[in-house]
């Protein structure tokens, strides 16, 4: 059979196939060139880490060239908007960062200027006056600002972007960048309930966050503000209003505003702790003023107005309404119930808003419990709701009411800041999850999730100050906030953009950071469980918040303080020496076991930490400032194992005293009491060196809480235990017919 010929038909259809191919191939050239102009519009932060450069906040849109470009002594600075911040601002930069000085007569050109409309991302006009294009050629770099805020930022990114090479080499990537923010307001939170900052580390704090394209902040003041209305209520050496005009000053020319925050009607015990205000107190607690007193709206808007003075400029002021949670209980106000309690918080904000609306303040406020979601409408539509999103009262109030104050909020027009929270305590916050729920997972759903649901204008994030902690803790979060509020599509999950922050906030040459905040986190986790909440004998009076009742209500009775302590080792109660160990084996032997563990870790984090001091590029005090809580966290540890060691001795001593071995006996007594010495000159070294650490950038006096960090050990009382083991050991010694003067001399002089 003869075999069919396909000659005609493979020439028939070969230029078909041909074709094809050609269409095929053209489609796949185009599909990859467009994807590599949508994936640096979709994704531009995973573009710059492909070429080593990192951005924070990440740009909206990215197109990148194929060379890098060398920064050199080749380069001159032209400004096209005179001696604006953004200019000087590079120039300083990359003087201290780079230790390069650009040339003024340099062949290649970097050309500041401002240009309206020059980026066209979003049709809202508040968000695209802070767009800016950056376009980087082999001879000139062009930063164009749709406003001068807008180039500010665009400097920014480039500072960013301008690194060393494996060679030390400064480069910047050939390319693009088109950008603008998806947020109009981008809030960080300054709370100083606890501390008080120093105005050179507030500056730098402002430098940093202008970095990060931050433009606002909720400075949460407390006494730390000297008000002429009364001296009495701030701290002596708290900010005059020139010295927080100077601030502000500072702040608004990095494009940032420092926006007051006022705790009232509720937290103002710091107002109502004086006597001269007592009267004011509602319900006899100086937790909460009075609401229907006319002398408090009186108080408090001349606090308001004193601020305000002092913080010319500022086109916003944070009347926070946080954790109203007693308001109309005063006597002088309608009967105390769920509807009345709503309508006095109303009443509250309509006047705090009747105030400030006529002095050019935009109000800031927390829409939360008592306010009941159907009192929304009676609120000003101009208002700021600041905390979208924070669900403090669950279990009190339904998920529904809390959707129903978003329903609400959108249905008034009102705009909403969407929150995230952040209490330190003794490691880098929102990393591990550590206590609270305050993990950089639920930072991620707060962003990415709950955002959606409101008509937001802007970002909080929040970082509390109620332990005292040192504000370096808080950058990863802020960083975090800042990202998100920037770019809300970017970064794509949290892992990378931690691998970017490590990177850009401490230099690439530093390795491991990662796993330092993570054990950081676990030991700040171990020192926080390891104690007792106890009850002291004195009882609780009503009058501050802790006594007088929760966000539940009013309590009962007043309940007493309590306080956070652990025992002393256990001491001889026999003449024999008879002892019941608590670390050694009795109820805190899990804890010491813990402490064992814990005391490896920190020495392992000790050593990292040093480590990356040799390494780092930039914030080296935040190093040392992770260093010092680190060495703290070590130290609690040991004082855990050194009680465990203080019994085992005294156990010892037991049973040689059992045996007729007085001399031994006396001999481990001694070494019990040589332990517990060493510990309290550890102690006092730890201690010195975290004040001397955090006195850099805090005033001396309001470093912390100081009973959280400095204070909470002494409570154990082992200076008090050394004092009764002493007398223990003489008078054994004594009855034992021993060298009394000998022993003497061995515990005067620390020789055991």
């Amino acid at each position: 059979m003869k075999k069919p010929d396909h000659s005609k038909v493979k020439k028939a259809v070969q230029p078909f196939f041909q074709m094809k191919f050609r269409i095929t191939f053209l489609s796949i050239i185009i599909t990859m060139l467009f994807r590599g102009i949508v994936f640096g519009a979709e994704d531009p932060d995973a573009l710059l880490r492909s070429r080593g450069f990192t951005i924070i906040p990440s740009p909206q849109w990215v197109k990148l060239g194929e060379r890098d470009i060398v920064v050199d002594g080749s380069w001159q600075v032209l400004s096209q908007v005179g001696n604006d911040i953004a200019v000087t601002e590079l120039i300083r930069s990359v003087g201290q960062i780079h230790q390069l000085q650009f040339n003024p007569n340099g062949a290649k050109k970097i050309i500041l200027s401002v240009k309206e409309g020059t980026v066209k991302g979003t049709d809202d006009s508040e968000l695209i006056k802070q767009g800016y294009l950056l376009n980087i050629t082999q001879d000139v770099i062009n930063i164009t600002g749709n406003s001068k805020v807008g180039l500010f930022y665009g400097v920014q990114s480039l500072l960013q972007l301008l690194h060393p090479d494996q060679k030390g080499t400064l480069v910047l990537p050939e390319g693009e960048i088109r950008d603008w923010p998806d947020l109009q307001l981008r809030f960080v939170h300054w709370d100083t309930k606890n501390h008080l900052d120093r105005m050179s580390a507030l500056k730098e704090y402002l430098d940093r966050l202008a970095r990060l394209k931050i433009n606002m902040i909720s400075f949460e003041i407390w006494d730390k503000f000297r008000f002429p209305t009364d001296p009495e209520i701030g701290v002596k050496d708290g900010f005059t209003p020139a010295q927080l005009q100077e601030l502000v000053n500072y702040g608004l020319e990095r494009h940032i505003q420092i926006v007051p925050n006022i705790q009232a009607p509720a937290h103002v015990q710091w107002v109502l702790k004086l006597e001269k205000y007592a009267h004011l107190r509602a319900d006899g607690s100086d937790y909460q003023a009075c609401m229907c007193d006319p002398e408090t709206y009186k108080l408090f808007f001349s606090l308001y107005q004193d601020i305000i003075d002092a913080t010319k400029g500022v086109d916003y002021f944070h009347a926070s309404t946080d954790e109203v949670y007693y308001a109309g209980i005063c006597k002088k106000c309608p009967p105390y119930n769920p509807e009345n309690r709503s309508l006095a918080f109303v009443d509250y904000v309509n006047k705090a808003h009747d105030y400030l609306a006529p002095r050019g303040r935009r109000m800031i406020y927390w829409g939360e419990w008592p306010l009941m979601p159907e009192h929304i409408k009676l609120l000003p539509p101009d208002i700021i709701e600041g905390n979208l999103g924070a669900s403090f009262f669950l279990g009190r109030i339904g998920l529904d009411v809390e959707e129903n104050y978003i329903t609400e909020e959108n249905r008034r027009g009102i705009r909403q800041l969407i929150y995230t929270s952040q209490t330190a305590s003794l490691a880098p916050v929102n990393f591990g999850g550590g206590e609270g729920d305050q993990s950089l997972n639920n930072l991620y759903k707060q962003m990415t999730v709950k955002s959606k649901r409101g008509n937001l204008i802007g970002s909080f994030a929040a970082g509390w100050d109620d332990l005292g902690p040192h504000s370096e803790l808080y950058w990863l979060g802020w960083s975090a906030v800042a990202a998100f509020s920037w770019n809300m599509d970017a970064p794509k999950d949290i892992e990378s953009f931690v691998a970017e922050f490590m990177v850009d906030f401490y230099g690439p040459q530093v390795h491991g950071m990662v796993e330092v905040y993570r054990d950081m986190d676990k030991l700040s986790n171990f020192w926080n469980r390891s104690w007792d909440e106890v009850v002291p004998i004195v009882p609780g009076t009503g009058a501050t918040r802790a006594s007088y009742g929760n966000s539940d209500g009013k309590y009962p009775f007043p309940h007493p303080l309590t306080a956070v302590t652990l025992p002393s080792p256990a001491l001889p109660f026999t003449e024999g020496l008879n002892v019941r160990p608590i670390y050694a084996g009795g109820k805190y032997k899990d804890l010491v076991t813990g402490a064992k563990v814990m005391e490896q870790l920190a020495t392992s984090v000790i050593y990292r930490l040093e480590e990356s001091r040799m390494r780092a590029e930039r914030n080296d005090y935040n190093l040392r400032v992770l260093l010092t809580l680190t060495r703290y966290m070590r130290h609690h540890a040991r004082l855990l194992i050194s009680m465990d060691d203080m019994e085992n001795n005294l156990q010892t001593a037991e049973k040689l005293a059992a045996t007729g071995d007085a001399y031994g006996a006396v001999e481990a007594l001694l070494s019990a009491y040589g332990v517990g010495k060493n510990n309290i000159k550890e102690r006092e070294e730890t201690f010195n060196n975290m004040k001397v650490v955090f006195a850099e950038t805090r005033v001396p006096g309001y470093l912390t809480s100081e009973k959280s960090y400095f204070g909470q050990e002494q409570t154990i009382g082992i200076d008090k235990w050394l004092t009764s083991l002493s007398d223990i050991i003489l008078e054994y010694a004594r009855k034992n017919k021993l060298d009394i003067s000998q022993i003497q001399n061995l515990l005067t002089k620390n020789i055991y």
